[in-house]
């Protein structure tokens, strides 16, 4: 596994992984803040250290920090 910071042309994919992962693991959220949340999401992660988790070429996950503080991991 390797990592690096995360570009904004990945934000898409992370999005992505951030929906599958909040499917899963949130059904207390309710669907409308689910769609306010994931519209918002690419505009929250240039104000956070986002770390990308590879596999190869595969990503396979990220971490957003906020200074000593972890905001996401997905």
């Amino acid at each position: 596994m390797e990592q690096h910071q995360a570009t904004e042309n990945e934000y898409n994919q992370l999005v992505e992984i951030w929906e599958r992962s909040v499917k899963q693991t949130h059904d207390f959220l309710d669907i409308e803040d689910f769609k306010t949340i994931k519209k918002e999401l690419p505009t929250y992660l240039p104000h956070l250290d986002v770390c990308v988790w590879t596999e190869g070429d595969k990503i396979i996950g990220f971490s957003g920090a906020d200074g000593n503080k972890l905001e996401m991991l997905f």
